[in-house]
């Protein structure tokens, strides 16, 4: 029996991928507790080189991706370098993650508008070639952070039999953040 199939039917595992401060840990505490914190205390992993983080996390991101009914990568609308990364975690997913996997592209720090390098336009149609949904949100003002959970559990619940009487929960513990691709620095929650 794989982890899907354990896996209670009215719960689903989700990730949130994206790349070092782009909001991953703000908005899923924002989500499950509505607080935010500008400097959530998560673990921060020194890599020196990229040969380390394939060598000892890429393993690690590419066979834990199959088990996610959910997958929501956020990059940070203030930074063209984060938007551009993005399409490295879509290569991974589609790569790596189970075929029916429900993805939402998340364009964080929409509050930022003065600082904004990503236009809603070039987000949208990269969501749309890949057949996901695109939101975009402020985990610090807490615009539209529900909708990124509530339209995933949605786009969900299309895959569960309708019997089901218990109300679909997006669980905790299953929020990881994972290492981010050709940095310095990379974060492992």
């Amino acid at each position: 029996m794989n982890d899907m199939e354990r896996f209670p039917k009215n719960r689903m595992k989700v990730t949130i991928l994206g790349d070092n401060r782009v909001g991953k840990t703000c908005l899923m505490l924002r989500y499950m507790y509505d607080s935010f914190d500008i400097d959530p205390r998560i673990l921060y992993i020194d890599f020196r080189n990229k040969a380390d983080i394939n060598k000892h996390f890429r393993p690690l991101i590419t066979s834990s991706l199959r088990n996610f009914a959910g997958i929501i990568i956020v990059f940070d609308l203030t930074s063209k370098s984060s938007f551009d990364d993005s399409q490295y975690w879509l290569q991974q997913v589609h790569e790596h993650a189970r075929e029916n996997v429900d993805i939402i592209l998340v364009g964080n720090k929409v509050d930022l508008a003065e600082s904004r390098v990503i236009d809603h336009e070039t987000a949208s149609s990269l969501a749309q070639t890949i057949g996901a949904m695109y939101v975009e949100c402020s985990a610090k003002t807490r615009a539209n952070v529900n909708l990124v959970f509530n339209s995933l559990a949605s786009k969900w619940a299309k895959h569960v039999p309708v019997q089901q009487e218990e109300p679909i929960r997006l669980e905790s513990e299953t929020f990881y953040q994972v290492p981010c691709y050709g940095k310095d620095t990379c974060s492992l929650f």
